[in-house]
């Protein structure tokens, strides 16, 4: 998981508000869950 946010804060770097950084973590989550 930790280095999942890392990963996350890399790509998102350029991303000035944390709401659109926690939607996106939250959406990947989703994903993921969605896949399994």
């Amino acid at each position: 998981m930790n280095s999942t946010i890392k990963v996350l804060k890399r790509d998102s770097f350029g991303i000035k508000s944390f709401t659109r950084l926690k939607n996106k973590i939250l959406w990947q989550q989703e994903v993921k869950k969605a896949l399994v």
